[in-house]
């Protein structure tokens, strides 16, 4: 899924939002859990979006690299077998 970059603007009234969970999936809810990310970024809030795995997060981090405001972390969880 490609993105558009973006620099984000930065709202008078800036929030710290976490959006938790993603795997490596991309079902509907993780998918959302992306563009819910995105969104608040993208209106130049400061945004965390949790993920499962290092794997998953490499992966996502490589995906919404230009996201200024946007961090990703993972959880530690060891991937499925």
């Amino acid at each position: 899924m490609e993105h558009k970059k973006t620099k984000s603007r930065r709202p008078k009234k800036a929030l710290r939002v976490c959006v938790a969970i993603q795997d490596d999936g991309l079902s509907g809810i993780e998918s959302y859990a992306e563009q819910v990310a995105i969104a608040s970024a993208t209106a130049g809030h400061d945004t965390t979006l949790i993920v499962t795995t290092k794997q998953v997060a490499h992966v996502v981090r490589a995906r919404l690299a230009g996201f200024e405001s946007l961090k990703v972390v993972d959880t530690g969880l060891k991937p499925r077998t």
